[in-house]
Parts: C-alpha cells; sequence; structure tokens
C-alpha cells in the first residue's frame, strides 16, 4: 500500500545549517526538495562523477583470464580514472596515427622502396624528378618530349617517374606528392606504434583489477552530490535557515524528538493536492516478491494513485502461466530458479521467490492443459493424464466432442471482465461517497454489455436466456450513468449537462472498452503459438530419426536448439503481453498515469 505523507519543514539558524544537513542526513527518513544545481561544487563533483563512470566504461575486460591474486591495494578512485582516460586518449591518438601510416603506406607502396632524401639532394643537383599516377587509357597520349620511365602498372593506373617538370598539356594527370619518409622507415614506425599500442592495451586491461576502487570512489562522490543538492534546498532569509521536504506519517514522533535534541523548528502538515509528494510503498513479504518488475520497468505510481502490486502479482501469475503454458518449462524454470539461489546467496531473495511462483503456476496451467514439452504421450500416461482438464486440454480426445480453442477464448474473455472490473470497483471504493464514484458502476456496466456482446458476436451462443435485451440494458444504463456522474464537481445538474455535451466523447471512451475485452484474447493466442512451435520441432526431430537411427544425436540438438528458442521467445510474450495487460489495460481502467517519484531520503546509508 502507499504510505500516507507528512510535509515536513525543518527551521534552524543560518551560521547551524551545515550541521542541520548533517544531522537530518544521519536521521535517515526526510525526502528533501532540492531547489538548485548551478553551484560550483557540484558542477565539479559531477565531473568529477562522471570521469569515473566513463573510466568505468572504457576498461577493457582481459582477454586472458589472469590467476586469482589478493584483493587491490585501494587506491583513490579518482587517480585511477584520471590515468585510465589519460591512456585511453593515448591509445586513440596512438590508433588514428597507425590508421594514417596505413593510408600513407598504402599509397605509396606500388612506388617501391626509395628513399625521399636521394630525390631531394638530385633536384637540389638539378636533376628534376616527378612523380605520376596516370590512367591506362592517358599514357598513350603522353608526348614523346616527356622522358619517363614506368614503376609499376595495374589495370586501372601506371605510376611512372618524369624527367624534369611536365607542363599541364603534356601530362594530363596532377603530379604525386612525395612521402615525408620512406617506406622502410614507414614500416620501422608501424612496428614501433604496434608495441607502443599493444603496452597500452595490457595497461588499460591491468586496470580492470581497480575496478571496485572506482565503484567505490563514484558511491563516495554520488554521497556528496545528494549532500550539495540537500544543500541547495536550504533557504536563507535574514539569519534564518529552512529545509523543506517529505517523511512517512508513521515516523513523525521520530523527527520531532530529532528536532528537540538539535533545537530545531519543526512545522508538520498534511501536503496540498498539488504537490509532488513522493511515493513510498510498503506491503507483506508475500507481495512485496513483485517489487524486481516494477523496478525493471521504472515505474512509481502516483502518490494518489493505486498501489496495484497484489492484484498486478496475481494476474501476473495467471498470464505468466497461460502465455509459457508448458509444466516441463516451469519445471526448468525452477530448477533453474533453485540452482540461481544456491549459486547467488548474497543477492536478495524476491526475484528467486517470485520466479518460483511464476514457475509453479506455469507447472499448475501446463499440467490442466496436458502440457509436458508438447509430447502427447506423456498427457495420456498416468500420472500426468488425471490432472488434465478435458475442456483445455491441448491434446483434446477428438470423439469428446469438445472445442477446446472456444474454451480457451471463453476462459480469456472472461479474465478480461473479471481483471478490469476489479479495476473500476477498486476506484469506487476509494472515491465513494463522491457522486463522481457512481461512474465506476456505469464502466462496469458498459464493461458487462460488450462481454455478452462479444459472445454473441464470435461464439454465436447466449450466456443465458434474453441475453441480448440485457445487454442492451447494460450499455444504456452504463452510458447514462457515465453521463450524469462523470462530472459531478459540486453542482448536481451542471455536472449533467457536461456529461451531455461530453456525450460522443463518453461513446468513444465506451468504445475502447470493447477492444480492451478483445486484446486479452493474446493469452490464448501467444500460448498456443508457443505449443504449435514445440510441436514443430518435437515432429522434426522424430522424423530425422526415424528414418535413421544414427541421425538421433542431430534430433536432440534440434530439440534442445528449437526449445530453448521456444522459451527465450516465452519470455519476450510475458514483456511484451503479460506485462502489457496489467500496466495499460487495467491501469488505464484504474484511471493510473504512473506519474509518480519514488521516496527516496536523504541518508548516510543507500
Amino acid at each position: 500500500m502507499i504510505v500516507k505523507m507528512k510535509r515536513v519543514h525543518i527551521i534552524t539558524l543560518e551560521t547551524l545549517k551545515e550541521d542541520t544537513v548533517r544531522q537530518v542526513r544521519k536521521l535517515g527518513l526526510m525526502h528533501v526538495e532540492t531547489l538548485s544545481r548551478n553551484s560550483d561544487n557540484y558542477q565539479l563533483l559531477k565531473e568529477k562523477k562522471d570521469l569515473l563512470e566513463k573510466s568505468l566504461y572504457l576498461i577493457p575486460k582481459p582477454k586472458k583470464k589472469k590467476p586469482s591474486s589478493a584483493q587491490a591495494e585501494a587506491t583513490c578512485g579518482y587517480k585511477i580514472a584520471s590515468s585510465v582516460i589519460e591512456h585511453y586518449n593515448r591509445l586513440k591518438a596512438l590508433q588514428e596515427e597507425r590508421e594514417r601510416l596505413y593510408i600513407e603506406m598504402e599509397r605509396m607502396g606500388s612506388w617501391g622502396h626509395f628513399n625521399p632524401e636521394d630525390m631531394h639532394y638530385l633536384s637540389s643537383r638539378g636533376v628534376e624528378l616527378t612523380l605520376f599516377k596516370v590512367p591506362v587509357r592517358f599514357v598513350r597520349n603522353i608526348p614523346d618530349t616527356v622522358d619517363y620511365i614506368v614503376i609499376s602498372r595495374d589495370r586501372q593506373n601506371v605510376l611512372i617517374v618524369a624527367a624534369g617538370k611536365p607542363d599541364e598539356e603534356s601530362m594530363p594527370v596532377p603530379q604525386s606528392a612525395l612521402p615525408a619518409r620512406s617506406l622502410s622507415a614507414m614500416q620501422s614506425e608501424l612496428v614501433e606504434l604496434n608495441r607502443q599500442i599493444k603496452e597500452c592495451q595490457d595497461i588499460m586491461e591491468g586496470y580492470h583489477d581497480q575496478t571496485g576502487n572506482i565503484k567505490k570512489s563514484m558511491e563516495d562522490y554520488n554521497r556528496q552530490i545528494e549532500y550539495e543538492e540537500v544543500k541547495s534546498g536550504v533557504v536563507n532569509r535574514e539569519k534564518i535557515a529552512w529545509l523543506s521536504g517529505y517523511i512517512p506519517a508513521d515516523k513523525t514522533d521520530i523527527v520531532r524528538e530529532s528536532a528537540r535534541t538539535n533545537g530545531w523548528g519543526l512545522i508538520l502538515n498534511d501536503p496540498s493536492p498539488e504537490e509532488p509528494v513522493p511515493t513510498l510503498i510498503r506491503n507483506p513479504r508475500a507481495i512485496r516478491i513483485i517489487k524486481p518488475v516494477f523496478d525493471l520497468l521504472g515505474t512509481v505510481p502516483g502518490y494518489r494513485e493505486y498501489d496495484i502490486s497484489p492484484w498486478f502479482l496475481f494476474f501476473f501469475s495467471i498470464f505468466y502461466a497461460m502465455i509459457v503454458g508448458d509444466a516441463g518449462y516451469g519445471f526448468l524454470m525452477l530448477l533453474g530458479t533453485i540452482i540461481a539461489r544456491i549459486k547467488l546467496k548474497k543477492v536478495p531473495s524476491d526475484p528467486f521467490i517470485l520466479m518460483t511462483v511464476m514457475s509453479v503456476s506455469t507447472i499448475i496451467w501446463g499440467a490442466m492443459t496436458g502440457t509436458w514439452f508438447a509430447i502427447e504421450a506423456v498427457s495420456k500416461m498416468p500420472p500426468f493424464s488425471w490432472l488434465v482438464i478435458p475442456y483445455i486440454a491441448n491434446f483434446a480426445d477428438p470423439a469428446s466432442g469438445i472445442n477446446t480453442t472456444t474454451v480457451l477464448m471463453k476462459v480469456c474473455f472472461s479474465i478480461a471482465i473479471v481483471h478490469l472490473t476489479l479495476a473500476h470497483l477498486v476506484s469506487f471504493f476509494k472515491n465513494f461517497p463522491k457522486l463522481t464514484s457512481f461512474a465506476e458502476i456505469g464502466k462496469i456496466l458498459v464493461l458487462a454489455g460488450f462481454y455478452m456482446l462479444i459472445f454473441n458476436m464470435i461464439f454465436q451462443e447466449e450466456l443465458f436466456a434474453n441475453m441480448v435485451q440485457v445487454l442492451i440494458i447494460c450499455l444504456i444504463s452504463g452510458v447514462g450513468l457515465l453521463v450524469i456522474f462523470s462530472e459531478q464537481n459540486g453542482n448536481f445538474i451542471k455536472g449533467v449537462l457536461i456529461g451531455l455535451l461530453k456525450l460522443p466523447l463518453t461513446l468513444l471512451n465506451s468504445m475502447g472498452s470493447f477492444g480492451d475485452i478483445i486484446s486479452y484474447v493474446r493469452l490464448f493466442a501467444v500460448g498456443f503459438a508457443g505449443f504449435a512451435v514445440e510441436r514443430a520441432f518435437n515432429s522434426m526431430a522424430a522424423q530425422l530419426s526415424a528414418g535413421n537411427p544414427h541421425l538421433i544425436v542431430f534430433s536432440v540438438l534440434i530439440l534442445l536448439a528449437g526449445h530453448s528458442l521456444n522459451i527465450i521467445m516465452c519470455f519476450m510474450s510475458i514483456v511484451v503481453h503479460g506485462v502489457r495487460l496489467n500496466m495499460l489495460e487495467f491501469s488505464s481502467h484504474l484511471g493510473m498515469e504512473w506519474s509518480g517519484t519514488e521516496y527516496a531520503p536523504f541518508s548516510e546509508k543507500k
């Protein structure tokens, strides 16, 4: 649930503001409002932190695994990072110089080995020699008055050395520039450049052992930056200074005691409706396991919105199970989770508990549909066959006359109506007894009408007698309630008139509910697609080994590759579809915008 917050102002003397900021950090409860980040010290700290981050990005992973050694000596991370940047810049300069040398060597390679100094010496003695790169088709046009010799040729060009300096009419191309040094000198320089580059690369790899010190320095700078940000939130007025922010309402006694101890003035009040209050969510351990998903998505509900963690966890486990759909996959995921937990004992347990819940849900759903790696023989074998529910079985008995596709689609639409109705019930009870809360009843009636309409349109059947008349009544009465109550803000008649004016928009928004219910069929479609992929790979492997038993190894490889690919696709589908139904369809019916800021108390411990 979202914890109630209190607006807090701590008042102190201007001369004591530094000590006050330190004491507030030691208290570790206040989400402080920051006002400015333009101080010179803040900018300097930010630049140093950015340099540390850049250095971590630039340090390469050693190509060869080195034997474990003693822990790297504690050294100033900033000095290490500065050295990393210095060596990286030197490495880039050397690599750029090598690239320029490669280009020059490629240009002069066809001319062979000669010393440009010899050319300059001859020129000083009155013997001019000029280099030309002439297209093959132009060679025959060189007049006899030009004395030259051919150095080399290819299909396109001829390299010649001409005596003197022929004019533009005699030579159709500009002369080639002499290199600054000989080809052999460039080759020697290349060897030296490669040696320096290798030396620089080894030094860069050597910094990999110092990444711990760099990260530690980053943590120190983060604390200093946060301290500077909080200092920016201290308002000075004559000889008084004060700091504003938010604290959990159940921690006010602790703050009051700290104020008495430190001699602060203290003002506590409820936040006003327009204030951007940070969001703190506290849930029981059983519900808190869903938090890693929210952290991964980077979503935080607004302070005045809803904590959907319990509903998200419950329905996400259902969506996860239906999308993966295979009990065999569920067992593999459960086994992988157990092994990972044993290996990663220091990692928080919540992600592993969450994966255990998801894996068990998948096993249960897969067992009910009789899907164990999409092998039909397994689903018919006791005790697996005892767990199968025939109405949703993937390997249904044709003689039973059960259309499992139709049943599964009905299950999806039924999940949709329960899920979306729940959203409006939550909103109704939160807003009750305000008149606007009754608009949520209207939305529920619209959903019910569309649910019955979908059954009539897609399955050509009625849920009960006179269903068509009931669905019409639901749609009309639902829209009527929306018109009457959705705009009630004090004046009843005025609210009804505004609702009538917005009737076209209300109808358009109501049609969106039809699409939202239909979108839940993706649970069946994606799950069935994964099942079809499994069967296809099983069939390929069986056909390959049936004709030639010696190819059984290749059949096993096909099975491993096919099922591995399908598991990866399942995980992608969970993110795209399973999360979407909670974060988009359900949340939009709740009216959530996920516009919150996470509660981040100013604290020494992070």
